[in-house]
């Protein structure tokens, strides 16, 4: 079965909206990081906003979501609670990323 963050955005949508949306926003922004090359620095950021939510699911789902992150980025944020603004950065980068030759957007 592949992991998708669709089951992070039902995790979210049981937090109140504003600490929901600040959570997002950093798991987005660690994909935008990875996208922009910063994959160590990226990985840190979503590592931390999963840890924020550390009790309201299992660690084998948030092990499988980091494992699944490269080349998946694009494809959570857009599954997640996360500002429009960042979101669209995200969509953004990925498409720049996309018309790049590939040994330029490894990751």
């Amino acid at each position: 079965m592949a992991v998708d963050a669709k089951r992070l955005w039902r995790l979210l949508h049981e937090l109140p909206s504003d600490q929901a949306l600040a959570i997002g926003d950093l798991f987005a922004l660690g994909c935008l990081l990875r996208l922009q090359g910063h994959r160590e620095e990226g990985s840190k950021s979503c590592r931390t906003a999963l840890k924020a939510l550390k009790g309201s699911g299992p660690a084998s789902y948030f092990d499988a979501l980091m494992a699944a992150l490269p080349g998946n980025e694009s494809r959570f944020v857009s599954q997640i609670n996360a500002h429009n603004e960042i979101k669209r950065l995200v969509q953004r980068q990925a498409e720049e990323n996309a018309n790049l030759p590939s040994a330029e957007c490894e990751g």
